[in-house]
């Protein structure tokens, strides 16, 4: 099933030499196993040696069990040139021990990316997948990938500079922002493909139009807006008419007040309202009132004690 989905490009098990001893390839939608050099009819299908192979050096000091993750590479042929057309590939390769505990040599897997490279599309944005420097791995435009093998300069660190500025901080390991040039929502996140390696590892980026993630939000902050807008004015008038329907008779009232002062008890202050300000302004008359009584019966008084002293002194 594997094969027939095209998952794997080839299979091998590799001795402790690093000689290929059995190598199974998928091409042109048929396995074809690789023979011998001398037995080969191509050196493409031939068996290789892969001493120097990194998937070969990393895999021979692994524990039994364990499985090395290579990064995500260009298919190369035999002689170490990039396979045309061109053909992502990570390797996964595990060792192999004799009961003595001896290493004999490895197995080693080719998968093919584009199985799940394929996948990293969408009807709204874009997807992106960069390795740890921002070399584009997946990009809508396929020039722009492989960068750092076939000599080109495209990065997504070019293109998001803020964002990696961040994410690229000790510790982070997602970022999620406003690209505001670019009117985009953009979140990445750091992917560890290698626990071996974490120095080694995949940013996942996905972009989505601006209006469409803030278009809601953005409508309801402009009615939002309005309302505040329109309760501030209604506050506004409100204040106005508060003002003047209680500032009015206070003013009235401290006018009364100042008059009292001067000696004016006749004065009296107008009752509009039946509200503590009308309560205020009768208590006013009262007491205006009371000390007009209060002087009038002080005055009557004095002249009963000027008459008294007058007739005493006849």
């Amino acid at each position: 099933m594997a094969w027939g989905k095209r998952f794997y490009r080839s299979i091998a098990y590799i001795n402790e030499f690093g000689d290929e001893v059995v190598r199974v390839d998928y091409r042109y939608g048929v396995s074809i196993v690789a023979l011998p050099f001398e037995r080969s009819w191509h050196n493409e299908f031939a068996l290789q040696e892969r001493t120097n192979e990194p998937y070969f050096t990393e895999a021979k000091s692994l524990d039994l069990g364990t499985t090395y993750v290579s990064p995500l590479h260009l298919e190369r042929d035999a002689s170490g040139e990039i396979r045309s057309p061109h053909t992502p590939i990570i390797n996964l390769s595990t060792p192999l021990y004799n009961r003595s505990g001896e290493f004999r040599g490895i197995v080693m897997t080719a998968i093919d990316a584009n199985n799940f490279l394929d996948r990293l599309h969408t009807d709204l944005g874009q997807v992106y997948l960069t390795d740890q420097d921002g070399f584009y791995l997946a990009h809508p435009d396929q020039e722009k990938n492989f960068g750092f093998e076939l000599g080109t300069t495209y990065n997504a660190e070019n293109d998001f500079p803020d964002a990696f500025q961040i994410l690229n901080k000790p510790g982070n390991t997602n970022y999620v922002g406003l690209d505001s040039p670019r009117d985009e929502v953009l979140a990445m996140r750091t992917i560890n493909y290698n626990p071996r390696h974490p120095e080694h590892y995949w940013i996942l980026i996905r972009t989505l139009p601006q209006d469409v993630v803030l278009g809601d939000i953005q409508r309801l902050g402009s009615l939002l807006a309005g309302l505040v807008l329109f309760v501030a004015v209604i506050a506004i008038l409100l204040a106005f008419w508060l003002a003047g329907n209680f500032t009015t008779p206070i003013l009235h009232l401290t006018e009364v007040v100042k008059q009292i002062g001067d000696g004016n008890l006749e004065v009296q202050a107008t009752v509009e309202s039946r509200d503590e300000i009308g309560i205020l302004a009768r208590a006013f008359n009262d007491m205006t009132s009371k000390l007009r009584y209060a002087l009038q019966l002080a005055t009557e008084r004095s002249r009963r004690l000027e008459t008294g002293a007058t007739l005493g002194g006849s």
